[in-house]
């Protein structure tokens, strides 16, 4: 179900035998809990030993399929397992890259070669010290998630920091020697494994938009500390029998977990709401909640396609942001200590962009159906439909009558609270029906190949209706006019012309010519088009899988067609009550990260 990415690392000192290892390999569920789903003791970490492991004992217990269906691994950055990785990456895991950890890189890099070797001006505040550190951090942090999409943007802020760092005003009010040490660690240091952690890599990889490993090192470090703690003190069989203690309580604490959000009843949102696991309800509320804040323009291109840009707007004053506002339009708010008279600098922001986002309405050839298909590539990342797909449907489509309205078989199924719950419940207790659908569902995860939103079109509307729109730009109810742009021309701005916050000049780093009076850095214009090639071979892919997912869940969409309610339990009783009435009875039903950085995982200064 999850096995599109996967995190493998290795930890030590866990029985009496000092060079006995165990290796792990952790999944991330739809509620963001890392769980272990292969445990292997090995006797050293050598590149052969974990080549053995990747290539033949994964394969072997998880079958081939398993393999093919792995899109990213993401490590700690140990020099023996990054190698059996891309080993492996080659021969059986012909689909996947390779991704380094971020925290392992930023926090640790950071820890180790400039925590307490920057010599600060006597006038800099402590809080400001710790700002400067902070944003450091920040800034290389957001070249791995939802800040940076594109390479433009990517090498854009790269120079921006490198420059920045440089430049006369960190000098003379920050730091001076210090400057010279941070460029050459993030040179060395980070811009080095660029290739494995940039996010513009893996925007399309169903991975949760997960950059780090730490809950694999968090299950390590309960294993160690928690309550069936193990350690150099044991024996080998007396680690064994720890350790399957330990992973049979966690899966009853799993079991009992999805038991309670199955039969638990949301207070918010929509009652389809209550078909999804509490994270995922709260994603959906926040994004529907959020969608006023965004203006769109459609747009006929000369083909005939229909495009709708969509764009993020400044809210009014006094209204909350969504997350998305806060990394594109927060301005930084820098905290100034007052007694500090003679410092005046105020820190930046991390660079920013603004974005311009297109959805796509595709038809599919065999059937006639439409689907908005959005550029963010949210949903083929994380199975749930973006801020931009839900302001389309609903100010294009709902509104106006030609679309019915978005219900949770629109999201991916490893979002079902009921998927979830077979998924957690023990074999020996399933019911042959249970089998039945957690085949179905299971089968449809696997090859569901969407990246948008289906189009249920009212009965009798006809699909070319609701192409037909005015001119000009659409604003949302929290929108003020006077923060509204045209999306469309936002859309086909380079990087530089999308920048936030940075007006002064630069020098480029291919070259010592400096920039126009707009403060630009002259970089290759690479246009940031959302109709890029990328989009145009996922939806290509769409054609060609939608018949397969299509029968996979017909069987899905009505649970209740592929149950014999007759041959089941009272469960389903249960469940079928949860569903259709519990929204209305508000009934509520309670049941009863570590630091273990490898010795290899240092900065390669050769």
């Amino acid at each position: 179900m999850y096995a599109s990415c996967i995190f493998v690392d290795s930890t030590h000192n866990v029985t009496l035998h000092k060079n006995f290892k165990q290796f792990s390999v952790c999944v991330k569920d739809s509620n963001g809990h890392f769980y272990t789903v292969c445990r292997i003791g090995v006797p050293n970490e050598k590149v052969c030993m974990l080549t053995y492991i990747l290539q033949v004992c994964l394969p072997s217990l998880f079958g081939p399929e398993f393999c093919l269906r792995v899109r990213l691994i993401i490590c700690d950055g140990d020099i023996w397992l990054c190698d059996a990785i891309d080993r492996a990456i080659g021969t059986t895991y012909q689909k996947a890259i390779r991704g380094r950890c971020g925290f392992h890189i930023v926090y640790f890099g950071f820890e180790k070669n400039i925590r307490g070797r920057i010599r600060y001006h006597d006038n800099v505040p402590d809080n400001i010290k710790t700002e400067f550190e902070e944003l450091i951090q920040t800034w290389l942090y957001s070249w791995m998630c939802l800040v940076i999409f594109t390479e433009a943007e990517y090498e854009l802020s790269k120079n921006i920091l490198l420059q920045w760092l440089q430049s006369k005003e960190v000098l003379e009010n920050i730091c001076d020697q210090a400057s010279d040490l941070l460029v050459r660690w993030i040179k060395i240091g980070v811009i080095v494994h660029e290739n494995v952690y940039v996010f513009h890599r893996r925007s399309d990889i169903f991975a949760m938009d997960s950059y780090t490993n730490c809950g694999i090192e968090g299950t390590h470090n309960a294993l160690k500390n928690g309550a069936i703690s193990v350690g150099r003190k044991d024996e080998l069989h007396e680690f064994t029998k720890k350790v399957t203690d330990y992973d049979e309580s966690r899966m009853r604490e799993h079991y009992v977990e999805a038991t309670r959000i199955l039969h638990s009843t949301k207070l918010y949102g929509k009652k389809w709401m209550n078909h999804l696991t509490d994270k995922g309800a709260k994603l959906v509320y926040n994004t529907m909640k959020h969608s006023d804040h965004y203006v769109s323009e459609v747009v006929r291109e000369e083909n005939g396609d229909v495009c709708y840009y969509v764009m993020i707007a400044k809210p009014t004053d006094g209204e909350c942001k969504s997350e998305e506002e806060d990394h594109e339009h927060n301005v930084s708010s820098e905290k100034i200590d007052l007694e500090q008279v003679d410092f005046t600098y105020r820190l930046p922001q991390h660079v920013q962009y603004i974005h311009a986002w297109t959805v796509k309405i595709v038809k599919e050839p065999s059937t006639g159906e439409l689907y908005l298909v959005c550029s963010c590539l949210y949903y083929h990342r994380c199975g749930l439909l973006c801020t931009h797909l839900h302001h389309v449907h609903e100010n294009y489509f709902r509104k106006r009558g030609y679309a019915e309205e978005i219900d949770y078989h629109d999201y991916h199924v490893v979002w079902w609270k009921f998927c979830v719950y077979l998924i957690r419940k023990p074999v020996e207790k399933m019911t042959e029906a249970e089998k039945d659908a957690l085949v179905a569902l299971l089968h449809s995860a696997n090859t569901d190949k969407r990246m948008g939103l289906h189009l249920h079109l009212s009965d009798g509307c006809l699909g070319e209706a609701c192409f037909v729109e005015d001119e000009g730009v659409l604003k949302g109810a929290m929108v003020k006019i006077e923060d509204c742009m045209h999306p469309s021309k936002v859309a086909v701005m380079t990087a530089q012309e999308r920048l936030i916050g940075w007006n002064w000049d630069y020098k480029s780093l291919s070259g010592n010519e400096k920039t126009s009076t707009t403060g630009m850095i002259p970089i290759v214009r690479v246009e940031d088009h959302f109709r890029s090639k990328k989009l145009d071979e996922k939806i290509s892919d769409i054609l060609t899988h939608q018949q397969c997912r299509k029968d996979s869940l017909a069987k899905v969409h009505g649970i209740a067609d592929c149950v014999d309610f007759s041959k089941c339990p009272e469960f389903y009783t249960e469940f079928s009550e949860t569903l259709d009435d519990m929204y209305a009875k508000a009934v509520r039903i309670n049941l009863n990260r570590g630091q273990d950085l490898s010795k290899h995982d240092k900065m390669n200064t050769s």
